[in-house]
């Protein structure tokens, strides 16, 4: 008599039996599937993101070292146009006389209001004095004579320049403009670019050198930056910031408080890669980091160490392959992740959606 019951039962219980072994053996597999397949989807989707970044990244790059090959190549120009015009020949044979230096001065004047990007135009005889200054003023610019001179005999740069042989340029390392001792302000940043005077019997007479406003090559990486997600940087070979994040982690070998500002203190384990390679792509717990190298300088220049005090000297000479600057184009990892967040959330919903559908056919 407990036969039918026991049959009854065992009909009832069929049907769910019959549902969990179909959702096992298929619906399981068809949702691991399809989890895969848009974790897949979206690790292709991460990866393509990171390509077109570095692609977007290098162009950028490329285009700011044309436009600092494109600033040197100028200076330089200007320089020997200066070296080679006979109001310079003029100055020094007739032993830099106030006559013979009104030609070079209105010259000089001529070209600072032009170029607009010399702070000074000088010519500094070999004892150190400067025979003319041209300030440039505000872009109003203005000649100090050797009635009002100073003298450069102490300044790195004015001895480096000594030192060289005619036709070789010097070229300073990018720092802040000293006067009176004090790092000026509003700060300048600046590259002094000078090359020696030698009469015709070879004597050297003093140097010419021009003090370049670097603001507007620096002003010149914010115009590539496309969002407000990603960096162009630059850094000296020391690695510290020539344009950095912000304006508080730059020039920091200028200031004693601010030696410990460098990009590996920065971000730790990546200087080392930017120095042994010229050029590359770094992927890490930072985020994303596209660099290349800028040698500015021409095979016939030659710049030192430099010095961070006013009448400290520099330490060594720098040729023009050992004297570079690493550009990188930087995008942190937060940032990156954000940018990512719209598909990742439009994947998750219609994952979920699909999953959703599958279930309740099944």
């Amino acid at each position: 008599m407990t036969y039918p019951k026991e049959s009854k039962i065992s009909s009832q219980q069929t049907p769910p039996l019959q549902f969990k072994r179909k959702f096992t053996y298929m619906c399981i597999p068809l949702l691991i599937l399809i989890n895969a397949f848009f974790f897949w989807f979206y690790t292709s989707q991460k990866e393509e993101e990171l390509g077109k970044i570095q692609n977007y990244a290098n162009s950028r790059l490329t285009r700011q070292k044309e436009i600092i090959n494109s600033f040197s190549a100028g200076i330089i120009k200007d320089l020997r146009i200066i070296l080679s015009g006979h109001e310079l020949i003029e100055l020094i044979a007739q032993d830099e006389n106030a006559s013979s230096c009104k030609p070079l001065i209105h010259d000089l004047l001529h070209m600072s209001k032009i170029r607009g990007v010399y702070d000074q135009i000088r010519y500094i005889a070999a004892d150190g004095n400067e025979i003319i200054r041209i300030n440039l003023n505000d872009g109003q610019p203005n000649a100090v004579t050797k009635d009002e001179p100073q003298n450069k005999g102490d300044r790195y740069y004015f001895r480096d320049t000594m030192r060289l042989k005619e036709d070789e340029v010097f070229f300073s390392p990018m720092d802040l403009n000293i006067e009176n001792g004090q790092i000026e302000t509003p700060l300048k940043p600046t590259i002094r670019i000078g090359a020696p005077v030698y009469d015709n019997e070879g004597v050297i007479k003093g140097i010419v050198i021009v003090n370049y406003l670097s603001k507007s090559l620096l002003d010149s990486f914010g115009s590539t930056i496309a969002s407000g997600i990603d960096h162009v940087l630059m850094l000296n070979r020391d690695g510290y910031f020539l344009k950095g994040l912000s304006q508080e982690d730059e020039w920091g070998f200028m200031y004693p408080k601010r030696k410990h500002l460098t990009f590996e203190m920065m971000f730790p384990g990546v200087w080392q890669e930017l120095k042994d390679n010229k050029s590359g792509a770094i992927v890490n717990q930072h985020g994303m980091f596209t660099f290349d190298t800028v040698f500015p300088m021409e095979a016939s220049s030659i710049s030192s160490t430099g010095a961070t005090g006013a009448y400290e000297q520099s330490i060594k000479s720098v040729d023009h392959s050992e004297y570079h600057w690493k550009l990188v184009h930087f995008i942190g990892k937060a940032d990156f992740n954000a940018s990512m967040e719209g598909i990742r959330k439009d994947l998750i919903l219609l994952d979920l959606m699909i999953c959703l559908i599958i279930i309740i056919i099944t």
